[in-house]
């Protein structure tokens, strides 16, 4: 590499992407990609093509100049500021509407008829088919622009995935007792350490870190999985899976960024699922939290619920599992999880809530459903509280541990993440909590 300029040369530490990504920086010094090829290959010590440095490059910068249109375009992200779950309850509400506008204007029309004033009824009838296509083809609008990124992602990221084996069916057997592994706050890519007041560690955290703690929880489940003879289980991602960007400061403590930690968590996360589903039938569910959204626009907290990061996260693990007959997610178009357990209804949310006893009462009375217990994580502890007879809330740990955050609210746990058995006829019967750090 004696005539080669250093610029051009492969740094120490840096990986074969990141030295594509620097060479594509440099494609105008070169007459053809042939010949940046070449350097390249000389660099390396390798014989790829052209292709193998050009396509992943471009396919980078255009996923990237996507997501910065999305960015710039202030007009777009405000009309795609409601989630899912506002867009169905705006058509359930249109609906509502609809029907009570019809029962007005049926006694409208007995009025009218008594009046001879048919021709009137006739206008609003055209009004009102008119505002309802309306509010139809805005919401169709809306909803087709946020599935398309959120499609072109997955298209990108499923062009460059590996094939992976899937494991051997495991066939559904009946049994009283149902198992439900949860856990919450990953905060993927934030890096720090906590001291104590004789200048001690008392908690780290790392992307190393995570993948260990999350490596033992996988041992540890396929270890009661095989122990209590589980059959299914169902696993609850309560949400802040990834650091995100809630405000400037937090750049100093990400690793990676954004983009790549969604699509590194999601990797990770896809394959963890894969291989528990090797021991027993997996349904995945996944709450969004606070700290996927991407407040691009203001930086207020609740002002763009439907832009959020975690749903990288989320298209990853599906792909991954595309396959996987062990394997299903169940996804709630509220935005928050809830399933049957042995007829115990279990609402799953993030858990920005400041009584969850007052919390278990609202969410019943909002969607006029029993909830029999409710999944928490946020608050960076487990905690139970019984809210009745087979009836109660449960706050999941953290997998970050000790924190800023727990330290500012002063209540500080270990790293955790929980097992419950449900009964039939007993509800919840047991808790167990893995400590990771």
């Amino acid at each position: 590499m004696e005539n080669l300029k250093d610029k051009y040369k492969k740094l120490e530490n840096e990986t074969i992407d990141e030295y594509k990504l620097r060479m594509y920086d440099y494609r105008d010094e070169f007459s053809s990609w042939e010949q940046l090829a070449n350097v390249a290959n000389q660099a390396l010590g390798t014989a790829y093509t052209e292709s193998f440095f050009r396509k992943p490059c471009q396919e980078f910068y255009k996923m990237l100049s996507i997501y910065i249109d999305r960015i710039e375009n202030g007009k777009e992200i405000k009309k795609l500021n409601d989630d899912k779950q506002n867009l169905v309850s705006k058509i359930s509400i249109l609906e509502t509407d609809y029907k009570n506008l019809k029962e007005q204007l049926i006694n409208t029309e007995k009025t009218l008829e008594k009046l001879e004033v048919k021709s009137e009824l006739s206008k609003i009838n055209v009004v009102k088919q008119r505002t309802k296509q309306l509010e139809i083809n805005k919401w169709i609008r809306e909803h087709s622009r946020q599935e398309l990124f959120f499609d072109e992602i997955k298209e990108s990221i499923k062009k460059y995935l590996p094939n992976y084996i899937m494991p051997q069916k495991i066939e559904l057997k009946q049994s009283n007792k149902k198992y439900v592994l949860c856990f919450s706050d990953m905060h993927f890519d934030k890096e720090f350490e906590i001291y104590g007041l004789n200048n001690e560690i008392i908690n780290k955290y790392s992307p190393e870190i995570f993948y260990q703690r999350m490596d033992l929880l996988l041992q540890q489940t396929i270890e009661d999985v095989k122990k209590h003879n589980i059959n299914s289980l169902d696993v609850v991602n309560l949400g802040d899976s990834l650091e995100g960007f809630l405000r400037h400061s937090i750049l100093f403590n990400l690793r990676y960024g954004v983009i790549d930690s969604s699509i590194l968590l999601g990797n990770y996360l896809g394959k963890w699922l894969l291989e528990l589903s090797k021991h027993t039938r997996v349904t995945y569910h996944q709450v969004n939290g606070n700290h996927g959204e991407l407040r691009i626009l203001d930086g207020k907290k609740g002002a763009h619920l439907n832009e959020n990061i975690e749903k990288v996260v989320l298209e990853i693990i599906r792909l991954i599992n595309l396959e996987n007959e062990n394997f299903s997610i169940k996804q709630n178009k509220t935005g928050l999880v809830f399933f049957d357990v042995l007829d115990y209804n279990i609402l799953g949310i993030h858990g920005e809530e400041k009584d969850l006893s007052q919390a278990i009462k609202d969410y019943q009375e909002i969607y006029n459903t029993k909830i029999d217990y409710i999944l928490a994580g946020h608050k960076h502890h487990a905690s139970f509280q019984n809210c009745g007879v087979r009836k109660g809330c449960i706050g999941i740990g953290s997998l970050i541990g000790i924190d800023g955050f727990s330290m500012s609210i002063k209540k500080i746990a270990d790293a955790t993440a929980t097992l419950l058995t449900f009964e039939d006829g007993k509800g919840k019967i047991n808790t167990k909590d893995y400590i990771l750090n």
